[in-house]
């Protein structure tokens, strides 16, 4: 369903953190909607997904363990995948059509704070 929603234009990067790099994505949807319910359906996938992309492992492990959470970043409803206690993969909508994914919640909230969404 993702897949379908995805445009054209996209960012694949990697912040700096301390003892870290952390990998990210900037994806543009066609809908909010289908693009929310793309990655809902996909979260459970994201670390296996960053694995294979970025050769290293998100939170330690790709275990299907992974739960989201919904935190509060900036006014915006943002998705923490936790496995146990360690914190990593995010996501959070940037707007109606920008999909921001990072490997760890620091990241995507220092990404966040950066961006127009940020600002509000």
């Amino acid at each position: 369903m993702l897949t379908r929603a995805l445009e054209d234009d996209f960012m694949v990067g990697f912040l700096g953190e301390e003892n870290a790099t952390t990998p990210f994505l900037v994806l543009n949807v066609s809908t909010y909607d289908g693009g929310l319910a793309g990655i809902l359906l996909w979260e459970k996938k994201l670390p296996y997904f960053f694995d294979m992309v970025f050769g290293k492992t998100i939170s330690a492990t790709s275990s299907p363990q992974i739960v989201f959470r919904d935190v509060m970043v900036a006014g915006r409803d943002v998705r923490v995948g936790e496995i146990g206690s360690v914190k990593g993969i995010s996501y959070v909508f940037v707007d109606e059509n920008t999909l921001l994914i990072a490997g760890s919640q620091s990241a995507l909230e220092e990404l966040f704070m950066k961006t127009k969404g940020g600002s509000r």
